[in-house]
Protein backbone atom coordinates (compact mmCIF):
# COMPACT_ATOMS: atom_id res chain seq x y z
CA UNK A 1 0.00 0.00 0.00
CA UNK A 2 3.24 2.22 -0.23
CA UNK A 3 3.66 2.94 3.25
CA UNK A 4 7.14 2.63 4.54
CA UNK A 5 8.33 0.58 6.96
CA UNK A 6 8.95 4.08 9.44
CA UNK A 7 5.18 4.26 8.50
CA UNK A 8 4.12 1.16 9.56
CA UNK A 9 5.92 1.19 12.61
CA UNK A 10 4.49 3.94 14.21
CA UNK A 11 1.34 2.89 13.23
CA UNK A 12 2.37 -0.42 15.58
CA UNK A 13 3.31 2.50 18.29
CA UNK A 14 0.15 4.25 17.94
CA UNK A 15 -1.27 1.04 18.42
CA UNK A 16 0.20 -0.45 21.37
CA UNK A 17 -0.15 2.95 23.08
CA UNK A 18 -4.23 3.15 22.90
CA UNK A 19 -4.82 -0.35 23.29
CA UNK A 20 -1.60 -1.32 25.99
CA UNK A 21 -1.27 -5.04 23.99
CA UNK A 22 0.05 -5.97 20.72
CA UNK A 23 -3.12 -7.74 19.56
CA UNK A 24 -3.49 -6.27 16.02
CA UNK A 25 -4.97 -7.14 13.06
CA UNK A 26 -4.01 -5.31 10.10
CA UNK A 27 -7.19 -3.75 9.79
CA UNK A 28 -6.24 -1.46 13.06
CA UNK A 29 -2.98 -0.71 11.32
CA UNK A 30 -4.70 0.57 7.88
CA UNK A 31 -7.23 2.52 10.08
CA UNK A 32 -4.33 4.16 12.20
CA UNK A 33 -1.85 4.31 8.86
CA UNK A 34 -5.29 6.29 7.50
CA UNK A 35 -6.14 8.74 10.15
CA UNK A 36 -2.11 9.49 9.55
CA UNK A 37 -2.75 10.53 6.32
CA UNK A 38 -5.63 11.99 6.75
CA UNK A 39 -4.37 14.39 9.90
CA UNK A 40 -0.67 14.04 9.69
CA UNK A 41 -0.21 17.22 12.23
CA UNK A 42 -2.52 15.38 14.96
CA UNK A 43 -0.36 12.91 16.30
CA UNK A 44 3.38 13.10 16.02
CA UNK A 45 6.19 10.68 17.89
CA UNK A 46 6.21 12.35 21.28
CA UNK A 47 2.68 12.01 21.78
CA UNK A 48 2.96 8.50 20.71
CA UNK A 49 5.71 7.94 23.25
CA UNK A 50 4.13 9.43 25.77
CA UNK A 51 1.48 7.69 25.43
CA UNK A 52 3.63 4.63 25.91
CA UNK A 53 4.88 5.75 28.81
CA UNK A 54 1.12 6.55 30.05
CA UNK A 55 0.38 2.91 29.02
CA UNK A 56 3.80 1.50 31.22
CA UNK A 57 2.75 3.31 34.30
CA UNK A 58 -0.81 2.20 34.53
CA UNK A 59 0.65 -1.41 33.75
CA UNK A 60 2.98 -0.66 36.81
CA UNK A 61 -0.68 0.20 39.67
CA UNK A 62 -2.09 -2.06 38.35
CA UNK A 63 0.75 -4.89 39.16
CA UNK A 64 1.22 -3.37 42.37
CA UNK A 65 -2.75 -3.25 42.89
CA UNK A 66 -3.31 -6.90 42.34
CA UNK A 67 -1.62 -8.96 45.25
CA UNK A 68 -3.23 -6.10 47.45
CA UNK A 69 -6.60 -7.28 45.70
CA UNK A 70 -5.37 -10.37 46.23
CA UNK A 71 -4.37 -10.45 49.84
CA UNK A 72 -8.34 -9.01 50.77
CA UNK A 73 -10.23 -11.86 48.65
CA UNK A 74 -8.07 -14.14 50.52
CA UNK A 75 -8.86 -12.44 53.97
CA UNK A 76 -12.62 -12.46 53.54
CA UNK A 77 -12.74 -16.27 52.31
CA UNK A 78 -10.76 -16.93 55.37
CA UNK A 79 -13.30 -14.94 57.35
CA UNK A 80 -16.32 -16.51 55.88
CA UNK A 81 -14.50 -20.12 56.37
CA UNK A 82 -14.54 -19.07 60.04
CA UNK A 83 -18.36 -18.44 60.48
CA UNK A 84 -21.07 -21.15 61.41
CA UNK A 85 -22.47 -22.58 58.81
CA UNK A 86 -25.66 -22.92 59.98
CA UNK A 87 -26.77 -19.60 60.76
CA UNK A 88 -23.66 -17.62 58.84
CA UNK A 89 -23.38 -15.08 61.68
CA UNK A 90 -21.19 -16.60 64.42
CA UNK A 91 -17.89 -17.94 64.57
CA UNK A 92 -17.96 -21.87 64.53
CA UNK A 93 -15.78 -23.17 67.50
CA UNK A 94 -18.14 -26.40 68.57
CA UNK A 95 -16.06 -29.66 67.16
CA UNK A 96 -18.50 -32.34 66.34
CA UNK A 97 -17.67 -35.95 67.97
CA UNK A 98 -16.52 -38.17 67.00
CA UNK A 99 -16.13 -36.56 62.77
CA UNK A 100 -14.16 -33.76 64.24
CA UNK A 101 -15.85 -31.32 61.95
CA UNK A 102 -16.29 -27.32 63.04
CA UNK A 103 -19.57 -25.77 61.36
CA UNK A 104 -21.17 -24.97 64.16
CA UNK A 105 -21.84 -21.80 66.27
CA UNK A 106 -22.33 -22.79 70.05
CA UNK A 107 -25.76 -21.61 69.59
CA UNK A 108 -26.70 -24.00 66.66
CA UNK A 109 -25.19 -26.93 67.61
CA UNK A 110 -27.63 -28.04 70.33
CA UNK A 111 -30.09 -28.35 67.28
CA UNK A 112 -28.09 -30.84 65.22
CA UNK A 113 -27.78 -34.41 65.64
CA UNK A 114 -25.73 -34.97 62.77
CA UNK A 115 -23.13 -33.60 61.70
CA UNK A 116 -24.37 -31.25 58.64
CA UNK A 117 -20.79 -32.35 56.65
CA UNK A 118 -20.79 -35.99 56.84
CA UNK A 119 -23.85 -36.29 58.25
CA UNK A 120 -22.58 -39.06 61.09
CA UNK A 121 -24.64 -38.90 64.24
CA UNK A 122 -23.20 -36.21 66.56
CA UNK A 123 -22.25 -38.66 69.98
CA UNK A 124 -20.36 -35.35 71.63
CA UNK A 125 -19.36 -31.91 71.16
CA UNK A 126 -16.30 -29.54 72.29
CA UNK A 127 -15.86 -25.75 72.48
CA UNK A 128 -12.65 -24.90 70.33
CA UNK A 129 -10.95 -21.90 71.83
CA UNK A 130 -8.30 -19.82 69.69
CA UNK A 131 -5.61 -18.11 70.84
CA UNK A 132 -5.96 -14.60 69.80
CA UNK A 133 -2.33 -12.57 69.68
CA UNK A 134 -2.33 -9.21 69.03
CA UNK A 135 0.71 -8.15 67.30
CA UNK A 136 1.99 -4.48 67.16
CA UNK A 137 3.80 -3.06 64.29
Amino acid sequence: MNYSKEMVAKAIRIFIAKNGNSDFKGKDLCEILFDIDENPDELDENEVNKCIEETNEIAKEDEQLEPLETLLEENNRLKENQKCKICLDSRADVIFLPCDHMVSCPQCAPALIKCPVCRQTVNGQLKAFFSVTNINV
